[in-house]
């Protein structure tokens, strides 16, 4: 049996750019808002828990961020989503990141 490779070379490997659309893709019915945990932080053997190895790392090198901005470009919010709510007015009723009504 061949051992699975450490996380810091999957997360480096550009296969991680449709895994991220395809969880996008995925639960966007099903929540409001969807935040990125640990957005950079340091890759090693034992974990690659951040969508960037480093801050400003080029999109061309990853693809985690790549993905995210791909994802929101391609599925923008309903205009509803992003205004703050009026005065008496329920956060329940507003539609949903991902709804296509």
């Amino acid at each position: 049996m061949t051992a699975a490779p450490p996380p810091d070379v999957v997360n480096a490997s550009a296969g991680m750019y449709q895994p991220y659309l395809d969880c996008f893709t995925g639960v966007s019915p099903h929540i409001k808002v969807f935040a990125h945990c640990l957005h950079n932080g340091e890759w090693s053997s034992g974990g690659a828990w951040g969508a960037e190895r480093q801050v400003g790392q080029p999109l061309a090198e990853a693809h985690k961020p790549r993905a995210i901005n791909d994802w929101i470009a391609a599925h923008p919010w309903p205009r509803e989503v992003l205004r703050p709510a009026q005065k008496g007015e329920s956060r329940e009723g507003r539609s949903r990141c991902g709804s296509r009504e």
